[in-house]
């Protein structure tokens, strides 16, 4: 009994510090992929800057609507939609 317990507690202490790795691998994931996100984000606001005027906390999708209803704008006869 004693061992079956010695066994049991040392897989759940394997298991806890796979578990803390894991967390720390996606963390680190997470944040490379955040920095990816805003980097890409700055990109495509400063590409636009001349032509759009861009909220500060626009999100990825409100940025390509205001591109694509720019473009839709610039395509249509009159000029407006």
């Amino acid at each position: 009994m004693f061992f079956f317990k010695f066994y049991l507690d040392d897989q759940i202490k394997q298991n806890y510090i796979l578990l803390q790795n894991q967390c720390t691998q996606l963390d680190n994931a997470n944040r490379a992929w955040q920095q990816f996100y805003d980097n890409q984000m700055e990109m495509i606001k400063n590409q636009f800057k001349d032509y759009l005027d861009f909220d500060k906390n626009l999100n990825f999708d409100q940025i390509i609507q205001m591109i694509a209803s720019e473009f839709q704008k610039q395509n249509s006869p009159s000029g407006k939609i």
